[in-house]
């Protein structure tokens, strides 16, 4: 997860966000920032992990007591329990960064997915489609937060209300499939090729681009009909020049006017998550 983040923030060029040539459309962090959050994150990410297999084990404790276990009911607990080591790491993240905000919703993303790696760690034949499912079982709760009037109004819940997107939360437990369908087999795709693990992460995110309903996008861009006009000047775009071309020409525009995609660079972490686990499988 400490790894993806790396990677994630390292692929040049991502239109209007942070990455080694600069810090785009952000004039509060740059390139150091996002490897000081990485760095104060790793031990968030072993506690998720670390939950994730306790998770586990008590589902086998209750089957070998009780027979089969209620579905899922070994998991309701999981939830709260991220979010609370979630707090702690985004406190450690502001600490680490001076109070600027890089990585909140990664927090979220790969706190789930390191919990459901966790809980998968002792399955044979363990595949990224075991891990996503195993997230989105995880994640499901989530949704009830757009009917809990009581939570802090932020730009995903705002938007369910204004355009009826479900942003991350939605995303999350349905399994992550823009990462599953768009990201991951874009990487998978371009490495087989040949490219560079650079080269690939740019075509991956200009396809999220193209893609996802990212909150942030919306936010910067004011609606999501004017984030649909920047999504057809980027497919024009790579109708007549290179993905890495488009991605040049693109980050510049948007780094000038202040539009970037954090959650598309949050999912892209999520597919290095989950291609560096595959690896290891």
């Amino acid at each position: 997860a400490q790894k993806a983040l790396l990677y994630e923030v390292s692929v040049t060029p991502k239109p209007g966000l942070v990455d080694r040539a600069g810090s785009g459309a952000h004039r509060d962090m740059d390139f150091y920032s996002f490897l000081d959050s990485a760095a104060a994150l790793l031990p968030y990410f072993e506690r998720c992990a670390a939950c994730g297999e306790e998770a586990a084990e008590r589902r086998r404790e209750q089957t070998g007591r009780q027979g089969q276990a209620p579905e899922d009911a070994w998991l309701q607990d999981l939830l709260p329990a991220l979010r609370q080591y979630g707090i702690l790491a985004e406190q450690a993240m502001l600490r680490a960064t001076g109070g600027v905000n890089t990585h909140k919703g990664a927090i979220f993303l790969l706190g789930l997915l390191t919990a459901a790696a966790g809980i998968c760690r002792s399955q044979e034949n363990r595949t990224e489609e075991d891990v996503l499912d195993t997230a989105a079982r995880i994640a499901a709760p989530a949704l009830g937060d757009f009917s809990d009037a009581s939570l802090k109004q932020t730009a995903g819940l705002a938007q369910q209300k204004q355009y009826g997107l479900g942003g991350i939360r939605q995303e999350a437990a349905a399994g992550f499939p823009s990462i599953r369908n768009t990201a991951l087999p874009v990487l998978k795709k371009a490495l087989a090729a040949g490219k560079s693990i650079n080269d690939a992460g740019v075509e991956a995110i200009l396809q999220l681009i193209l893609m996802v309903d990212d909150s942030t996008l919306i936010k910067r861009c004011g609606s999501p009909e004017a984030v649909q006009a920047e999504r057809d000047r980027l497919r024009a775009l790579l109708e007549k020049m290179t993905p890495l071309q488009a991605a040049e020409v693109l980050d510049a525009d948007w780094s000038a006017r202040g539009i970037s995609a954090g959650g598309c660079a949050d999912l892209l972490g999520g597919a290095f998550f989950l291609l560096f686990q595959q690896e290891e499988m």
